[in-house]
C-alpha cells in the first residue's frame, strides 16, 4: 500500500487541488478546460449513466469520496499527460491508491480527442480513446476504443500526416481470442478462456488502427496486426486452453512469413486456417 505523504503536503493539495496542473499547456482544447484550469482527470472516468454524462462539480476531487492527491508520474507528464496519483479512503481501516491521467490529441468539431489512463486501486490499468465535449459544467464522453491491459488496452497513440491527410494512429493490445472477433470469423463459437487465451496478461499481439481526423473520425480502419513482440512468448503449458497450442503454432508460421505483421487479408487467412485446421478438424476427430 502506498504511504500517504505528510499531513502538511495533503493539506496543501486539498486546498489547491489544481496545483497538480500548474504546468498546463495553454493550447489545451476548450472542452478540457474548466474555470481556467485543465479538467480533473478522474472526471473522465466517473460517467454517471449510459449517456456518458459527467457533472464537473460532482466528480474527481470535488466528489463526496474526497480523493487525496499523492503526487504525479513524471514519465507520463513528460509525454504530455495531465493527472495525478491519488489515495481514496474506503473506511476507517482501509484506503486504496490509484492514478488517473489524460492526454489531449486535438479536436474533431467541438469535441476533444482524449487518451486516458486509469487505475482504481486494483491490478487493472484501463486506457481509452474518447471524444469529450463540454457543456458548461457538464461533460459528454463517447468511448471509442480501449480496455484493460491485454484486453483492449491502448498503446502508442499519435497523430500522423498534415492537413486533410492527418490521421490518429494507435495500437490496441490483443489476446489470442481477440483475433477471431477482429476478423469477424468465429463460425464454431470458440469461447474465450476455455478455448483460447483471453486474460488481461495474455497478450498475443497488437492491432494497429487509424482514424482520419475529420468528419468520419468515428470510423476505425485496421492497418495491420503486429505479433513480433509476442510470438516467442506464447504459453506452452499443459494447462493452456483447448485450441491454444494449435493457434500458437499457426501464428508463428504466419509471423515468420510476414515479418511479424498481418494485414487485414492475411489476418482473415490466418483465422480461416485456424478455424479449419485447429477447430473443425479437432471437432471432427472428437465425433
Amino acid at each position: 500500500m502506498r504511504v500517504i505523504f505528510s499531513s502538511i503536503f495533503i493539506h496543501v493539495f486539498l486546498l489547491y487541488p489544481l496545483l497538480a496542473f500548474a504546468t498546463s499547456d495553454p493550447s489545451l482544447p476548450d472542452a478540457l478546460m474548466y474555470r481556467g484550469k485543465p479538467l480533473d482527470p478522474l472526471c473522465l472516468f466517473q460517467i454517471e449513466d449510459t449517456k456518458g454524462v459527467v457533472k464537473l462539480n460532482q466528480c474527481g476531487l470535488s466528489s463526496d469520496k474526497k480523493p487525496m492527491i499523492l503526487g504525479k508520474n513524471n514519465q507520463l507528464i513528460s509525454k504530455g499527460f495531465f493527472g495525478y496519483d491519488y489515495s481514496l479512503k474506503l473506511n476507517d481501516a482501509k484506503s486504496i491508491s490509484g492514478y488517473s491521467y489524460y492526454k489531449a490529441l486535438g479536436n474533431v468539431g467541438h469535441s476533444a480527442i482524449v487518451q486516458t489512463i486509469n487505475n482504481s486501486g486494483g491490478t487493472g490499468t484501463f486506457s481509452f480513446l474518447n471524444l469529450v465535449k463540454r457543456y458548461g459544467n457538464t461533460l459528454k464522453i463517447s468511448v471509442l476504443n480501449g480496455g484493460d491491459r491485454c484486453n483492449g488496452g491502448l498503446v502508442d497513440m499519435r497523430r500522423e500526416g498534415k492537413g486533410a491527410s492527418e490521421h490518429l494512429v494507435y495500437s490496441v493490445r490483443l489476446t489470442a481470442f481477440d483475433f477471431l472477433p477482429l476478423a469477424n470469423d468465429n463460425p464454431y463459437k470458440v469461447n474465450a478462456y476455455d478455448d483460447l487465451a483471453s486474460c488481461a496478461i495474455c497478450c498475443a499481439g497488437v492491432a494497429v488502427f487509424q482514424r482520419h481526423i475529420g468528419t468520419n473520425f468515428k470510423h476505425e480502419k485496421l492497418l495491420y496486426v503486429d505479433v513480433s513482440d509476442h510470438v516467442n512468448d506464447l504459453d506452452h503449458s499443459a494447462s493452456q486452453p483447448k485450441y491454444q497450442g494449435c493457434f500458437d503454432k499457426l501464428l508463428k508460421e504466419y509471423a515468420s512469413k510476414n515479418n511479424g505483421k498481418l494485414d487485414a487479408k492475411q489476418l482473415s487467412r490466418f483465422t480461416h486456417q485456424f478455424n479449419t485446421q485447429c477447430v473443425h478438424n479437432k471437432l471432427a476427430f472428437e465425433f
